[in-house]
């Protein structure tokens, strides 16, 4: 990137800013390491909900599939930010679309996208999803891993698996942990403003990867360098 392009960056990041001071706050951040079970149990139990102002889930079955692989695989995935509202009451900052791939894969089954705004509503209302709704085929498809071949004639082993077909690796997928940082707000005791501006700023400035950028880190070797 060339200064001018910097310049304009950075100018276009000011201009989506906005112009009012903002106070100062105290703030309790704890790092914490669940595992995928106890993250499905908070969803479960309506400790961790989502906030309306997050957007609804928006993952394809083959995204939401490799995060699955990854945490079978013991692979590091992002981290997760949660607000905690008051005592085993907390909102998610940041990590909706994992979260909610973990829950939905755990029930078996993954959200058609034009009843998505729908089960967001009926989520919300109650608590979770009703299991005639979870079942029913017009809302949900069963959750087996889309996943591509590495290699012409080399099956991926995940491939098709679901959560009831794991075996061996179920213990594991449930005991992977995923690192979670809780956020508290001890003052102002009067809001929850600060929750809206660690959203802000973790989803606000990145660039995202050309797909160039991308091909470089996944097939990077001596020969790539000599090229």
């Amino acid at each position: 990137m060339n200064d001018e392009e910097n310049s304009q960056w950075f100018e276009d990041y000011a201009e989506d800013e906005d112009d009012i001071q903002i106070s100062e706050y105290d703030i309790t951040s704890t790092p914490n390491d669940f595992n995928v079970s106890t993250l499905y149990n908070f969803v479960e139990s309506g400790a961790v909900r989502i906030p309306g102002f997050q957007r609804n889930f928006v993952w394809d079955l083959a995204r939401a599939s490799k995060l699955i692989e990854s945490l079978i695989l013991g692979l590091p995935v992002p981290q997760l930010f949660l607000y905690e509202q008051s005592r085993n009451r907390f909102l998610v900052i940041d990590g909706q679309q994992r979260l909610m791939t973990v829950y939905y894969f755990i029930k078996k089954r993954f959200p058609r996208k034009e009843k998505r705004a729908e089960l967001r509503t009926i989520f919300d209302s109650q608590g979770g999803i009703p299991d005639e709704i979870l079942h029913a085929d017009t809302y949900f498809e069963t959750f087996n891993l889309r996943l591509p071949e590495k290699l012409p004639n080399h099956k991926n082993k995940f491939k098709g698996l679901n959560y009831a077909t794991l075996g061996e690796y179920k213990t594991q997928f449930d005991l992977r942990p995923i690192r979670n940082v809780v956020v508290k707000q001890n003052a102002p005791s009067q809001d929850d403003s600060s929750m809206y501006e660690v959203f802000n700023r973790l989803n606000t400035g990145g660039i995202n990867l050309r797909p160039q950028e991308i091909r470089t880190s996944m097939y990077h070797s001596p020969f790539y360098e000599v090229l």
